[in-house]
Order: C-alpha cells, then structure tokens, then sequence
C-alpha cells in the first residue's frame, strides 16, 4: 500500500493506470496495491493517512472527515491538513518522525499549526505508531473533541480542493 501511495502521490502514474494493472497479475499479489489506489482517491498520501481514513470511516459520531484538503485562512495562506472536519474546523495532523526528521519539513509543519489555530481552527496531533497501536482509543479522542467543538461560531476558512 505504502509503495501504491508514494508512486501516485509523486504522479509518476494514475488511479486509472494502476486500476489495471492488477488484472495481469497473480489476484493474492494485488491487494495492498488496490488498497492504496482506494486510499489514495479518499484523500491519503501515505499509509498513515490511510490508517486516519480508514479510522474515520468506522466512526459512527463523527460527520465526514476530508483527508488533505487545501484550505486557504483568513489572509491567503493555504494550509493542508491530513483530517479535516469542516462542521467543527477541526484539523488531525499526523506528525511522523520519517517524514518531518528534516528540520525545514518540522519548521513548516510547526508553523502550519500555528497557522490553523491562529485562524480558529483546533488542532489535533497524532503519530504513525499512535494510529497504528491505539487508533481506535485516538479515533473516540476526535469524536469527543468534536462534540465538545459542535455549535461554536465557525471561523471564516474557505475549502479549495475536494472534501468528498
């Protein structure tokens, strides 16, 4: 799965090509691939976005969640957060140690929070391992804080991309 994502999330292929391909190859070999293209067009760019999809996807509490979706604050900037719950301007932001290890990815990640709260959105962080180990126990944190965050004025962000 991971691999399907990185290859799509770089464009070196498509959705469509990848869709396929699998017919031309042994079916027991093929499901992480499937599963990466369906992630993929959810919204996930890695395999832990896919895992917070996927978490989202069996909750029963919480409305939908966009995964990456670009939204543009109060001023212009844009910021693209891994979750999205635009009923509550709730953010998920998974923090992963592989990824953010260089310290200009860990600087704008920082600084995006940042960003996202100064704009009156909630930010909820999250690790891989976390999503991985307790991603259910991290799944009923989100639907709590939602709740919690249900009927407050909402802050003046636009959506610029797809949020399914």
């Amino acid at each position: 799965m991971a691999l399907t994502l990185a290859v799509l999330q770089q464009g070196l292929t498509r959705p469509r090509d990848v869709h396929r391909e699998p017919r031309y190859a042994r079916r027991n070999h093929t499901l992480g691939v499937s599963q990466g293209v369906a992630a993929f067009e959810r919204g996930a760019w890695s395999r832990p976005e896919a895992v917070l999809g996927e978490l989202f996807d069996g909750s029963n509490v919480l409305p939908h969640v966009c995964l990456n979706t670009r939204l543009v604050l109060p001023g212009g900037s844009v910021r693209v957060p891994d979750g999205y719950v635009r009923e509550v301007a709730l953010a998920i932001q998974v923090h992963s140690r592989t990824y953010h290890a260089r310290e200009e990815y860990w600087q704008r990640t920082v600084e995006a929070d940042t960003d996202l709260t100064r704009a009156g959105v909630v930010v909820l962080g999250v690790t891989p391992q976390t999503l991985y180990d307790t991603g259910e126990s991290f799944l009923r944190d989100v639907e709590q804080t939602a709740a919690k965050l249900h009927g407050r004025p909402l802050p003046d962000i636009a959506i610029r991309s797809r949020c399914c």
